[in-house]
């Protein structure tokens, strides 16, 4: 509401987004789920769910806006292990489906966790989050 009292912003959620990386993308995919009557996007690049998965999976709400539309992205070259991060962005890629909502997955080749990396992706999650 501040934000939308000082600013010129058009006061609805189907134009509210908010994108982070690193821990950053943990917070708009946290966000989007805890106030998704308030925030219909996210773009989560690199997110940091291992530290906090659990309690991220305690808190996904029941019911998801079908109009949600999640960006996730990780790089192959930001973990020595990158499989295990994968597999908690497809898991909650899964959960986000199974609410009806659109989910993207981006896993860039040779990516790395900087923010050189996470430029490059700013034309396709914007064009995923406004498509």
């Amino acid at each position: 509401p501040m934000i939308d009292q000082k600013y010129r912003t058009y006061p609805f959620r189907e134009c509210t987004a908010i994108a982070g990386s690193s821990m950053g993308g943990l917070m708009a995919f946290y966000g989007v789920i805890k106030y998704n009557q308030y925030i219909s996007k996210a773009a989560c690049l690199s997110p940091a769910f291992g530290l906090c998965k659990k309690r991220l999976e305690r808190d996904l709400p029941q019911n998801l806006n079908p109009d949600t539309r999640i960006y996730m992205s990780l790089g192959t070259e930001e973990f020595k292990r990158p499989q295990r991060f994968i597999k908690n962005i497809q898991e909650f890629n899964d959960y986000i489906v199974s609410k009806g909502a659109t989910s993207y997955i981006n896993i860039v080749p040779g990516g790395h966790h900087n923010e050189a990396e996470w430029e490059k992706q700013n034309e396709l999650y914007m064009n995923v989050m406004w498509k």
